[in-house]
């Protein structure tokens, strides 16, 4: 009997149903020992008393469905060396004082749990981990010491759990490939804690979360951040203090949860913006130094506790049309922050949310959707000047919410709202509260030194028509309202917050004309025009002259054009008759001819004649042409240049035996 099915009575194994079942017999045939399917658990010193019954056992079978293996339970097998070990969830097996001797272990590929503790302090045991695509969880302490698992360990896609000192003590790993998609824990700190070898960490592809702390001490190994485009979660604390992120920082897209402390401390980052990020945990970009602009996609929901808090140059922040949520400080102490503006669809503010935020001035606007401003929200906050709710129930507030407000200045509340703020507790504190109209009207002017823009009258809370006027300033005129109406005063139904602006211009142009001279020709067209009035220049030549172009190169000519602005025109007039005058730069050398007076654009013909000896170079403005014809159109010179001609003479000698020459 080789492998003999062993079940016991019950669903543990006890070493007295042993030696009741088999009577105190020795069994010196059993080499392998079966446990039978039935048992669950395998108590402590399980084969203690009874091992002698099997003296020459050197294998165990563990079967799927045990849950546990106490301490001691194969003590009594003195020659147990091999573990097959099937078991598909087991939840503890303390390895060192259960297998004592053990030189071989067996998992089979079923397997989905590896206890805590199971192979601690073997030795000799494994040179690899024994991955199989079913293993979900890696308990506490599972190959700590495990000197003889080296190189490099690839943990699989079907990961969920590696619990702490998993892997503790294993010097000889150098190499962590993480390819877990779904890993919820593994604190590598302490998962690896002694595996002073690893130099590299390599993050495979499809890998969708980074557990909490998986790589805080894995920092300094990895040049990047390695998002991957399967990525969604961004475990706590994993990339703090990373100084090597600078300037801009964009979350990828496929990101939707940031947890606690993910990029504490990056001193280095200026400005954030994220994408589809659904939830920024507590202190996420706690203390970045020189975060200075922050833009919220409408994705994020919730900013948790000290999301941004110690963010101390943080100046300007955009909250996405999604938050529900702003955690406990989670800008506490951003002393530069100025005013952000409150999405309509944040329901709650946590306490000290803006605490310490010293550049938060003017008024405080709070939508509709808020329900609750934690305690000392705006403690240490600038000068406030007005609240503003949008909202006719109050939200919930405490004694020292706004600590820093004085509690004088005009709290406006929706109408029909003021009574249900007096009777809210807290809010009965400040006892200016007004009905403020349920929409804004604002006016501005495109051009104040031209105008202004005012309000004439504001909507009520019973009348929601309002009036706005134009003045224009002398000089100028209101020609319309942005969006092109001409109404002045102009009445507006309001439905919705407003924005108006006037555009005024100025009432005349000045056009002047002149004419480069005035013994050719004389101009019109001068005066002042209203604006966008039509224009005629005219230019017209006298006897002997004609118009050329216009000062701006434009020949038409009467000219039209419509007066908006300030401006000056020139004709340019050219007598019809020109002078040419052909001159000789070397008299000596030879004679030019062509000089004489010409009628506007006839053509005519310039020839530079060089005496015996010489030969023609070119005219003054570099031109080579000789004979060369020229189309008059002004007074204009022409120089001609000569030249000596020089010769080469060679002298040679029909003999040199005879004679020589020279010249």
């Amino acid at each position: 009997m080789n492998h003999p099915g062993y079940g016991g009575l019950s669903s543990s194994i006890f070493s007295y149903e042993y030696t009741y079942q088999y009577g105190g017999t020795t069994h010196d045939d059993v080499n392998t020992l079966i446990i039978g399917d039935s048992v669950l658990n395998i108590v402590d010193n399980a084969f203690g008393a009874i091992g002698y019954l099997w003296p020459n056992v050197h294998g165990i079978t563990i079967p799927e469905n045990v849950q546990t293996i106490g301490l001691g339970a194969f003590l009594g097998l003195t020659n147990l060396d091999t573990i097959y070990y099937n078991a598909k969830e087991c939840r503890q097996m303390r390895g060192y004082l259960t297998l004592p001797d053990v030189s071989k272990i067996i998992v089979d590929n079923n397997v989905q749990r590896l206890p805590d503790s199971a192979f601690y302090g073997l030795t000799n045991v494994f040179d690899s981990v024994p991955w199989s695509d079913s293993i979900r969880y890696v308990g506490r302490h599972c190959f700590d010491g495990q000197s003889d698992i080296s190189g490099k360990i690839i943990i699989p896609s079907t990961i969920d759990t590696i619990n702490d000192y998993a892997f503790a003590n294993c010097t000889s790993i150098d190499t962590i490939i993480f390819n877990a998609k779904n890993c919820m824990k593994m604190n590598g700190g302490n998962v690896f804690a002694g595996c002073d070898s690893i130099r590299y960490i390599g993050i495979g592809e499809g890998v969708q979360r980074f557990p909490d702390s998986a790589f805080t001490v894995f920092n300094h190994l990895l040049d990047t951040i390695p998002w991957r485009d399967s990525l969604r979660y961004v475990g706590a604390w994993n990339f703090q203090n990373r100084n090597d992120l600078s300037g801009d920082f964009a979350i990828p897209q496929s990101i939707d949860t940031m947890a606690e402390g993910a990029f504490f401390n990056c001193d280095n980052i200026l400005s954030l913006y994220t994408n589809n990020v659904k939830f920024l945990g507590r202190r996420t970009f706690a203390n970045c130094d020189r975060l200075v602009s922050v833009t919220l996609g409408d994705s994020v929901q919730t900013l948790g506790s000290g999301a941004f808090s110690g963010c101390f140059r943080l100046n300007n922040v955009s909250l996405g049309e999604g938050i529900t949520s702003i955690g406990d400080t989670a800008f506490g102490g951003c002393i530069r922050l100025t005013n952000p503006e409150l999405p309509n669809s944040l329901a709650t503010i946590g306490t000290r949310a803006f605490d310490g935020c010293g550049d938060i001035n003017g008024k405080l606007t709070f939508p509709a959707s808020i329900t609750h401003i934690g305690d000392s929200a705006y403690n240490d906050v600038g000068n406030i000047t007005e609240i503003e709710m949008k909202g006719s129930t109050p939200p919930t507030i405490h004694a020292h919410t706004f600590a820093a407000v004085d509690s004088l200045v005009t709290v406006s509340v929706p109408c029909g709202a003021v009574l249900n703020y007096y009777i809210t507790d807290y809010w009965e504190n400040f006892p200016n509260i007004v009905e403020a109209p349920p929409y804004r009207l604002t006016v501005g002017s495109n051009n104040e030194v031209m105008g202004t823009a005012t309000v004439t009258q504001q909507t009520t809370c019973t009348n929601h028509t309002a009036t706005i006027y134009a003045t224009a300033q002398t000089g100028y005129h209101f020609l319309q309202w942005n969006d092109g109406i001409t109404a002045n005063p102009r009445s507006i139904p309001m439905t919705q917050d407003s924005t108006f602006t006037a555009i005024f211009v100025v009432n005349n142009s000045y056009i002047t004309v002149h004419a480069n001279d005035s013994t050719m020709g004389s101009v019109s067209g001068t005066g002042l025009y209203g604006y966008n009035a039509p224009v005629t220049l005219t230019a017209t030549a006298y006897s002997g002259y004609h118009f050329l172009r216009w000062s701006d190169g434009n020949t038409q000519n009467p000219r039209y054009l419509a007066a908006v602005r300030d401006s000056s025109f020139t004709a340019i007039f050219v007598s019809n008759v020109s002078t040419i005058t052909v001159a000789n730069a070397n008299p000596d050398m030879g004679n030019v001819s062509g000089s004489g007076v010409y009628y506007y654009q006839n053509l005519v013909s310039l020839t530079a004649t060089a005496n015996y000896g010489y030969h023609f170079v070119q005219w003054n403005d570099g031109n080579t042409q000789n004979p060369r014809t020229i189309l008059v159109s002004q007074d204009s010179a022409f120089t001609a240049f000569f030249a000596l001609n020089t010769y080469s003479i060679v002298a040679t000698s029909n003999s040199t035996t005879m004679g020589s020459v020279s010249g």
